[in-house]
């Protein structure tokens, strides 16, 4: 997902560098994928495949937290991989630093309007937690937490 927001990629290695985390940069060439497309396009086999190398490159860290970006991709390793590692969405991650005091402070006179992830919201149940980490930069002045877009699944299979 980073690879389509390369500065979200690189001011949140800069937090975790700053925050003195010590992590493993496993996309760093923005190649893997989850398998969430192949799943909605009914390629079961395919997915299954993809989903088995994953672990095996996860499993190779001794990280014991993945953290990623993308809602779906949280989704998707949450309940289809099985991994016995924690797994956050980075604006978790994020919210447990502000809490902790260990992200930089910084307030700018600016207004931020926040829209819900509907995979983010509606399926992982993370509405406070990028509020609380936005409201630490800036105002937020859309606080509407309840109204799906919908067509969150895109492709179903045939």
């Amino acid at each position: 997902m980073t690879r389509f927001s390369p500065s979200l990629e690189n001011l949140f290695l800069w937090l975790l560098d700053y925050a003195g985390i010590t992590y493993d940069y496993i996309d760093r060439d923005h190649a893997m994928c989850c398998g969430r497309p192949l799943i909605q396009a009914g390629l079961t086999e395919a997915a299954q495949k993809l989903i088995a190398e994953n672990k095996k490159i996860f499993m190779k860290h001794p990280s014991m937290v993945l953290v990623t970006t993308c809602p779906i991709c949280l989704q998707t390793f949450k309940n289809d991989y099985h991994l016995p590692k924690h797994v956050l969405h980075h604006s978790e991650l994020l919210y447990m630093l502000v809490k902790a005091n260990r992200l930089p402070s910084v307030r700018l006179p600016i207004e931020i309007v926040y829209h819900d992830s509907c995979e983010l919201a509606f399926r992982q149940h993370i509405k406070k937690e990028p509020r609380i980490v936005l409201k630490q930069i800036g105002h937020v002045v859309n606080e509407d937490e309840n109204h799906p877009i919908g067509a969150v699944e895109g492709v179903l299979p045939m």
